[in-house]
C-alpha cells in the first residue's frame, strides 16, 4: 500500500513539473498577423547632407540638421531637403509571423499637401504642392515577455520618393515649368516594445533608427519662348539623410 501511495505521489509530482514547463513556454505565436499604424507621434533628430559636383575634381557640401516634432504626421519641412517629412510620415505596415519567432512584412506610406498663398486680396493660389511615397520590406523577431509585453525586433530596406512641383507661370509669354524631387533609399532599424492596451491591441514604442545607402536631389525647369523655343535644364545632387528617434504607433493583431 505505502508502494502504491509513493507511485501516485512520484506521478502527481511528475505531472505537476510537466505542466509548470508548459506554462513557462513562451506562446507559439506562427501564423499571428499585425496590422499596424506606425510614427505616428513622436519626435527625431535628422541630418541631410547635399554634395554638389561643380567640375571632376571640385565640390561643394551643404548640411543641415533639424529636431522634429511630430504629431500624427506632421513635421518640419526645410529648404535642402524634405528628409525630416520622409521619416517621420507615417505608415500603414502588415507583418506575419512565418514561425513562432520570426516575422516578415511590409510598411508604407503616401503623403501630399498643397501650399497656396493671397496678396492684396487677390483670390489663393497655389505656390507649390508635393508628393512622396515611401515602400519598406522588412524582417522582425518577436519575444513575448509576460501576457503584456512584446518585444519585436525589425530591420529592413525603406525607398522614400518625394517630389515638389510649382504651377505653369507666364510672364511676358515667357511660360515656365519647374519641379524637384529627392530619392532616398535607406536601412532601417525598428527596436520595438508592444504593450497591450486591450485584447488584440497594443501600443508600440519604437527606436527609431535610419541610416542612409543612397540618395539624389534634383530639379528640373523648362522654360518656352514666346516664339515656341522651349530650353529644359536639370541637375542632380547626391543626397544623404539620417534620422535617430523615438516614435509610437498602434497595433493589433489576429
Amino acid at each position: 500500500m505505502r508502494k502504491t501511495h509513493l507511485a501516485v505521489a512520484v506521478l502527481g509530482a511528475i505531472t505537476a513539473m510537466s505542466s509548470s514547463a508548459r506554462a513557462d513556454e513562451p506562446p507559439n505565436l506562427k501564423g499571428r498577423m499585425y496590422l499596424g499604424i506606425e510614427r505616428m507621434t513622436g519626435f527625431g533628430y535628422t541630418s541631410a547632407t547635399r554634395t554638389t559636383a561643380l567640375s571632376a575634381t571640385q565640390s561643394t557640401v551643404d548640411t543641415q540638421s533639424a529636431f522634429n516634432l511630430n504629431l500624427f504626421g506632421g513635421s518640419t519641412y526645410y529648404s535642402l531637403a524634405g528628409a525630416p517629412l520622409s521619416f517621420a510620415a507615417p505608415r500603414l505596415a502588415f507583418d506575419v509571423n512565418i514561425l513562432s519567432f520570426l516575422t516578415v512584412g511590409l510598411a508604407a506610406y503616401l503623403s501630399w499637401g498643397s501650399f497656396r498663398e493671397s496678396r492684396n486680396g487677390v483670390s489663393p493660389t497655389e505656390t507649390t504642392h508635393l508628393f512622396g511615397f515611401g515602400l519598406a520590406p522588412r524582417v522582425g523577431v518577436t519575444v513575448p515577455i509576460g501576457d503584456r509585453l512584446i518585444f519585436w525586433g525589425r530591420a529592413g530596406l525603406t525607398y522614400s520618393r518625394l517630389g515638389s512641383g510649382n504651377p505653369t507661370r507666364v510672364n511676358a509669354g515667357v511660360t515656365t515649368d519647374s519641379s524637384s524631387y529627392e530619392s532616398l533609399l535607406w536601412v532601417n532599424v525598428e527596436p520595438t516594445l508592444l504593450v497591450k492596451l486591450v485584447e488584440h491591441v497594443s501600443i508600440g514604442a519604437t527606436l527609431v533608427v535610419d541610416l542612409p545607402v543612397a540618395g539624389a536631389l534634383g530639379r528640373s525647369s523648362t522654360v518656352t519662348l514666346p516664339t515656341g523655343t522651349t530650353t529644359t535644364t536639370s541637375s542632380s545632387d547626391d543626397l544623404s539623410a539620417w534620422n535617430v528617434g523615438l516614435q509610437l504607433g498602434l497595433t493589433a493583431w489576429f
